[in-house]
């Protein structure tokens, strides 16, 4: 178990710091892809903080299958891609 599984364990068990570790650890790389995506800053900066909402009320589905990044990286590119998709309505 790597310590990214046992951070979302002490998580599911109620601790928040372990959830504040996660968001410390994945926070740069998260933004680096919302600003590429979203070409803005503060949205970029909203996307983010959404994706970490969505991912800590969605944790008990998470399962340890995979990789945490990669599974935090998809929800935020689906948030993203939300976003462009609301943009470009007419």
């Amino acid at each position: 178990m790597n310590s990214d599984e046992k951070l979302v364990e002490q998580c599911l068990r109620g601790d928040e710091d372990a959830f504040r570790q996660l968001v410390e650890q994945y926070r740069p790389r998260l933004y680096a892809v919302a600003a590429g995506m979203l070409q803005d800053s503060d949205q970029a900066c909203d996307a983010v903080q959404d994706a970490f909402l969505k991912a800590y009320g969605a944790l008990n589905e998470y399962q340890g299958r995979g990789v945490f990044g990669a599974w935090l990286r998809r929800i935020l590119v689906n948030h993203c891609l939300s976003q462009l998709r609301r943009r470009h309505r007419y």
